[in-house]
């Protein structure tokens, strides 16, 4: 479901149609007799696909972090103070 307004309308119940777009209605805004933009809700992500996607997060950085620890020396504070002192003199 969709209405078309005028942009002086939106500017006058602004929190009305959004309101409405977050509900699920497209509002097409219309300025001088043409369309020039659409308000429409976001999509709510879903707790479960957010919890999926911080576990494979987490997974991919555990297996970055045995990487980087079986092919490099320990990261020291001279060694992070060296890099970003490169240049400097």
């Amino acid at each position: 479901m969709s209405e078309t307004i005028a942009f002086s309308e939106l500017e006058l119940r602004l929190t009305e149609f959004v309101d409405r777009a977050a509900d699920g209605e497209d509002i097409i805004i219309v300025r001088e007799g043409a369309a020039v933009a659409k308000l429409t809700g976001v999509p709510e992500v879903k707790a479960e696909g957010r919890r999926a996607d911080l576990a494979s997060i987490i997974s991919s950085l555990s297996r970055l972090r045995a990487e980087i620890a079986a092919t490099h020396s320990p990261l020291t504070l001279s060694t992070i103070l060296s890099w970003r002192d490169e240049g400097r003199h």
